[in-house]
């Protein structure tokens, strides 16, 4: 039995082979043998890699179902007309390889995708012939016929068909209907392409024609009209045109596919390629495999590895180093205990790995890869070579030991058995210590007890052991690696059902020194279960504390950010109340500038009591504001004390700014920046981090500058528009036109920003525009320079969402263009 065959490798590639879409891909899926060469076995690893992204992520299904085409592409390089079977078949490979090569994205992303570089890479190397692909589908009909527009002259022929036919089955028809006591039965037929219709022996008279062919009891003759006799020669003479120029397309069509022969030939190797990769990518994905790492060194080292051949869902994953600090692995333990198993998930995850596949183990396992695996297991009887188990047994050994060096991995199960026990133990012992001095990396199982404490005492080599709970008295197929095992015969007996007498006496019959061997190892078995038990719960507990800690804290973050949400709603609402009440107050300052009918005193306690409200109104927002942006998480260092004149950070807005106050008898003090004062707590300054000022929040500090420029700009307003007024009762004695002119000579058209900074130019020009709209003034010009446009654009921003300002625009070509905004005014 070969080692393949011994390890299940070939039920591997069958079930490898049902993941494939193809039969030629599945042809190629059972040929697939284990690698010996490292950098191959990676590289195909690296294609299963890029398949399973490609599958779980590149929104691809896999391979599209191609037939094999290879052989009949040939047939027409050689000059063989196709069929039209032949024909659709290579279409549909065509269209197969045309989807296929569409999975490939442009040039640049195949080079920024190392991951799915691989099959991106074999994909490249097809060459579709969409050209060929869409004249065949065009042209055949179906397996056996080709369609109307193959050509316009077999079209044309099978219309002249057509109406011939037509002509004959009218005449029938109607010979049918003239005749009907003639006829055998009232239909039309045809035998040898001509029709015919069914006559009576006896009527034979009444229907004129050619007999073609007659009943089996003779009673019926098929006669085809002399009526219909031209008609029929024409539809043969048709059919004869028919052919030939169907036999004039198919070998045109058959040379095309002759000129291209050798690319079709090629594709359908890739195709094939392909198919086996991705079917190596979902037989990965079926049976959550990972890929292994590669050495040459002989480690190996299974995590939670389970063998893929049995039921994912019962069966015991096992861990095994081997190759580090031993390099030969003895597992004992009792029968059906999982011994066999161990071993044979070692060697078939290990032929697995070799021939490209991801194996069912936890990620970080180690596979090494061997020139050569031998394998001795199951029962070696062999009754055609009169060999008896033994024979049987020892004739592999002896072809293990001639193959045996440092590339190569033994299994070997029972070694040793089918003789004499202690006969048995001495010549397994020899074998072992031959297989070890020739390097070779080894896994034997086996039930003698002498083999265990060799093991123990000897470098190079490990104990494992199957293990067996004591109380249920059954194996639970757990492999422990440093610790060997006891067949357990006794206690399987019992629970077998032997007569407890027969234990008893087999118990005395034992002897005690083993009996107390046995004891020690149980107990050091029971011991170690216990810790590693106790170590499995502390990994368990602080894993579900690490979850806790985590959904903590992401829960922590959601409250934070709820919380932010709310306050920038907050701060959103304030402004928005805030620029409303500075539009009511647009409107008031305009009413009392158009009214020329206003007495000047009446002017004057009208202005006065919008100041008192407009004040009223400044402190209640900034008693909002400073609440809603202050109340954040507040970081950095506290100061010892504060000085009147240092810089401090506010961290709550994000905003630096000079000391300019002692704190007041609230505990509130003020900061001041670029012409904006902000009152904030004291408690909530900080020392200046340089970091954290240049990441200033943009959207707090442009809400709170707009808010304190309004701010200065209506105090400012408010005794200016009580000037205003008194100038206007004065004024109102001349023109209006006068009066106009005057106000627009006292104020500038212009106003100069050139050299500020964003916030110095925008506060400027808000008290600028109160000025402009009090004075009466239609249109101003703003210069702020072109630069890098971002004065401009701030600028612009600005007027854009003041009220008062109805238009915004450039200044024209040669007079300033984008260095001057001009803005209109209602």
């Amino acid at each position: 039995m070969t080692p393949y065959k011994s390890l299940e490798f070939d039920q591997i590639l069958l079930l490898l082979s049902r993941k494939a879409a193809s039969k030629s891909g599945a042809a190629a899926c059972l040929k697939l043998f284990p690698e010996t060469d490292i950098e191959r076995i990676r590289g195909h690893l690296n294609e299963t890699e890029a398949a399973i992204s490609l599958l779980l992520k590149g929104n691809i299904s896999g391979m599209p179902n191609f037939p094999e085409v290879a052989e009949s592409a040939d047939y027409a390089a050689t000059g063989v007309c196709l069929s039209c079977a032949q024909l659709l078949q290579i279409s549909r490979f065509l269209s197969a390889v045309s989807q296929v090569y569409r999975y490939l994205p442009p040039l640049d992303q195949r080079l920024e995708d190392t991951v799915r570089e691989p099959v991106y890479k074999i994909i490249a190397t097809l060459s579709p012939l969409p050209e060929l692909e869409r004249i065949i589908s065009r042209s055949v009909e179906n397996d056996e016929r080709l369609s109307d527009a193959a050509s316009p002259e077999l079209a044309a022929i099978r219309r002249r068909i057509s109406r011939t036919e037509s002509k004959v089955r009218d005449f029938m028809a109607d010979l049918v209907r003239r005749r009907p006591t003639a006829l055998q039965e009232s239909i039309v037929t045809q035998r040898a392409g001509r029709f015919v219709v069914p006559v009576r022996r006896e009527a034979q008279q009444d229907i004129p024609g050619i007999i073609h062919d007659t009943s089996g009891s003779g009673q019926t003759l098929f006669i085809e009209p002399m009526g219909v006799v031209n008609l029929n020669n024409e539809i043969r003479r048709l059919r004869g045109e028919e052919e030939a120029e169907t036999e004039r397309i198919l070998q045109d069509l058959s040379s095309r596919v002759a000129a291209g022969a050798d690319r079709i030939i090629s594709d359908q190797k890739t195709m094939s390629i392909l198919d086996l990769i991705f079917a190596r990518a979902r037989l990965a994905l079926e049976q959550n495999a990972q890929r292994p790492q590669l050495n040459t060194e002989g480690k190996i080292r299974l995590v939670v590895a389970r063998h893929p051949l049995l039921d994912p869902t019962t069966v015991v994953p096992i861990t095994l180093e081997l190759g580090y600090e031993n390099r030969a692995l003895l597992i004992t333990g009792p029968n059906t205990g999982g011994k066999t198993v161990a071993l044979k998930t070692c060697g078939l995850l290990t032929l697995m790995a070799q021939s490209g596949l991801f194996i069912p183990a936890a990620e970080h396992s180690e596979i090494a890869v061997f020139k050569k695996i031998l394998v001795a297991i199951g029962d070696g009887q062999s009754i055609a070579e009169s060999l008896s188990t033994f024979s049987a047994h020892i004739k592999q050994l002896n072809n293990m030991c001639r193959e045996a060096d440092e590339f190569t991995l033994i299994l070997a199960d029972e070694l040793g058995s089918g003789t004499d026990p202690r006969e048995g133990a001495a010549l397994a012992r020899a074998v072992l210590e031959y297989w070890y001095a020739a390097g070779a990396t080894i896994i034997a199982t086996t039930h003698y007890s002498e083999l265990k404490y060799f093991v123990m005492n000897t470098p190079g080599y490990a104990n494992a052991s199957c293990e067996f709970d004591g109380e249920t008295l059954k194996p639970t197929y757990k492999l422990l690696m440093g610790i060997p095992g006891t067949s357990h015969a006794v206690e399987i007996s019992r629970r077998l059902g032997l007569p407890e007498s027969v234990l008893t006496r087999a118990t005395t019959l034992l002897d005690t020194t083993e009996l107390e061997t046995e004891r020690v190892l149980q107990e050091a078995i029971r011991l170690r279960y216990e810790s590693e038990n106790a170590l499995e719960r502390a990994k368990e507990a602080e894993e579900t504390a690490r979850r806790a800690r985590v959904k903590a804290e992401a829960q922590l973050e959601q409250l934070r950010e709820n919380r932010r949400e709310i306050l920038n709603q907050e701060r959103e609402k304030i402004r928005s109340d805030y620029l409303r009440g500075l539009s009511e107050l647009d409107e008031h300052l305009k009413s009392l500038r158009s009214d020329e009918y206003r007495s000047r005193e009446e002017t004057l306690r009208q202005t006065e009591q919008i100041r008192r409200v407009v004040g009223q109104e400044l402190n209640t927002l900034e008693s909002e504001i400073g609440r809603a942006t202050l109340r954040r998480d507040i970081s950095g260092t506290k100061p010892s004390e504060l000085i009147v004149g240092e810089m401090y950070y506010a961290p709550g807005i994000g905003f630096t700014g000079v000391l300019t106050s002692e704190p007041d008898n609230k505990g509130n003090c003020a900061l001041s920046r670029g012409g904006l004062r902000i009152i904030v707590p004291a408690e909530d300054l900080r020392l200046p981090d340089p970091n954290q000022a240049s990441r200033q929040s943009a959207t707090d500090t442009a809400a709170l500058s707009d808010y304190y420029r309004h701010k200065a700009a209506l105090r400012d307003s408010g005794s200016s528009a009580v000037e205003s007024a008194s100038a206007s009762r004065n004024r109102q004695r001349k023109s209006r036109s006068r009066t106009r002119g005057t106000a627009e000579r006292a104020l500038p058209g212009e106003l100069m920003l050139i050299g500020k900074t964003v916030e110095e130019a925008l506060i400027e020009l808000d008290r600028y525009i109160d000025r402009v709209a009090l004075s009466g003034l239609n249109v101003l010009r703003i210069v702020h320079g072109k630069g890098s446009g971002i004065l401009r654009n701030a600028v612009q921003a600005a007027l854009q969402k003041d009220p008062r300002v109805s238009n915004v625009r450039l200044a024209p070509y040669g007079e300033g263009d984008s260095g001057v905004t001009l803005a209109d005014f209602t």
